[in-house]
Parts: C-alpha cells; sequence; structure tokens
C-alpha cells in the first residue's frame, strides 16, 4: 500500500473545471527512453480517449506534456513536473483509470 500524506493530496480545484467531473490519468514518463511511448503514438492515444485526460510524468516530460496539451487544452491538461511525488499519487489515486 501507498500512503499518500493528507497536506499532499491534490484538490480538483487545482485542475481544470473540464476535469472536475473525472479524467484519465496518462502517464508519459518512463525512467528509460525505450519504455516510453513515441510523441505520435501518445498523440493517437491522446484522440482516441474521449475522457478528460491529466499527463503526468516528471519535469524532464513537461516539454512533451505541453505539446500533447497544446493539441487540445480543454481536454489535456499537462501536469508533467508540477507536482511532488506524493501529489502526483494523489492524481493517480483519484483519476477514473491510469
Amino acid at each position: 500500500d501507498y500512503f499518500i500524506p493528507d497536506e499532499a493530496k491534490v484538490s480538483i480545484d487545482k485542475l481544470p473545471a473540464t476535469h472536475h467531473n473525472g479524467y484519465v490519468g496518462l502517464v508519459i514518463g518512463a525512467a528509460l527512453a525505450t519504455k516510453q511511448l513515441p510523441l505520435s503514438k501518445l498523440e493517437a492515444l491522446c484522440a482516441a480517449i474521449e475522457q478528460p485526460i491529466v499527463l503526468l510524468g516528471g519535469p524532464e516530460d513537461a516539454v512533451n506534456g505541453q505539446l500533447l496539451a497544446d493539441i487540445n487544452q480543454e481536454k489535456i491538461f499537462n501536469a508533467c513536473g508540477k507536482f511532488k511525488l506524493h501529489e502526483s499519487a494523489s492524481l493517480v489515486q483519484q483519476a477514473k483509470v491510469i
């Protein structure tokens, strides 16, 4: 089990209003480049997902996250590098699916 400290729980208000009724979490980061999906595949995946999306990853994923978010800023929120580890875990916990 992973326990998230109360002070690290992310309020839904920190996400765009379009994401307040639920979202799909999409982890775009990986420790090794060979474990990451290419940007073109991530674009296709985002297009296929009908629900709002929160992109998760570290600061090193922020540029690709922004490229994806720029496709549809109402639907895709780039959280890469914006939240600490426990906060990202809170976003994972609140997602409808990862």
